[in-house]
């Protein structure tokens, strides 16, 4: 066995993202401010939502979102039961019972019609997650929530830049992604949510930010008034100018990047074709593009002898 392993993962800084962040740090206005602003418009120009709403990460909004929603106790929250612990985590803590629904074997995905099966009377929300770059069948779960009557919260933590049908990730219901070091692009910590209701957005940016109608930039760009109106209780999750612009110097490279992942995720196709217990996932039948955020592999233990 090797005694040195290549990284989980090593972000792609620049010197010119070094500089950039050295230059906010000069600029005065190091917390929520211009560049967090810029980050919100890039994505939701990119997505085609009307709202982009970022945060110090997408655990954060995953929490602000739940509450927005009106999750809480005796709710059923419906997810895939192959997600990160997050997720799960922010449903508990708002007194609600996670509903897991097995994923395909494949690709481990949710389908509609697993997803179909566990909602009952009590199912407030459905969380499809787009897992490891690669989007689940949206317009099929789309279709299923619109006749149970459940609202959608995509989990697009490994999704930014995923394309579904042509469309960018993000652009339809309200859906959170990641800006972790581990993640195609990253903003050290962050998370974005995007979304097309305009009440939703209001009230994550309220929470966001200690349930204040306004916050320090809106004050001073647009002369936003009341100074402290504080609408409910509510939370410190904004992010920070200079880690918003980590996010903008590198989303314009994200193609480039996931052009690269892609590259990659054909060598080691190729390289595991013949070996015999080592199955990469397969990737979706429909139409799509996938992020590659990572490149997953089963492992059958009596072909090849080892566990993992």
């Amino acid at each position: 066995m090797r005694a040195t392993f290549l990284p989980f993962c090593r972000p792609s800084i620049t010197e010119e993202d070094i500089a950039a962040v050295a230059d906010v740090l000069r600029s005065g206005w190091i917390t929520t401010g211009p560049k967090v602003a810029e980050l919100e418009d890039l994505v939701a120009a990119r997505t085609g939502a009307k709202h982009a709403i970022a945060a110090t990460s997408g655990t954060a909004l995953m929490h602000l979102a739940l509450q927005a929603m009106g999750i809480g106790p005796g709710d059923e929250v419906v997810g895939a039961s192959m997600t990160w612990v997050s997720t799960p985590n922010m449903v508990e803590l708002r007194g609600a019972r996670n509903v897991f629904v097995d994923v395909d074997r494949d690709t481990l995905l949710a389908s509609a019609e697993a997803i179909d099966a566990a909602i009952t009377p009590r199912t407030k929300l459905v969380i499809p997650v787009h897992y490891a770059g690669a989007p689940v069948d949206i317009d099929a779960i789309r279709a299923v929530c619109a006749r149970r009557g459940v609202p959608i919260l995509e989990d697009a933590a490994h999704a930014i830049g995923t394309q579904y049908k042509g469309r960018e990730v993000g652009g339809g219901d309200t859906a959170i992604f990641s800006l972790h070091p581990i993640k195609n692009i990253t903003s050290g910590e962050g998370g974005i949510l995007t979304t097309n209701d305009d009440a939703l957005a209001n009230k994550v940016r309220s929470l966001r930010f200690h349930g204040l109608a306004v916050d320090a930039h809106d004050r001073k760009q647009q002369g936003r008034s009341p100074q402290a109106e504080v609408q409910e209780p509510g939370y410190k999750h904004n992010m920070a100018d200079m880690n918003a612009v980590l996010a903008v110097r590198q989303l314009p490279r994200l193609d480039a990047i996931i052009e690269r992942r892609d590259e990659i995720a054909a060598i080691y196709r190729a390289g595991l074709a013949d070996v015999d217990g080592i199955l990469p996932l397969a990737d979706p039948t429909w139409s799509h593009r996938h992020a590659r955020h990572l490149f997953v592999v089963r492992v059958d233990e009596r072909a090849c002898g080892l566990d993992r």
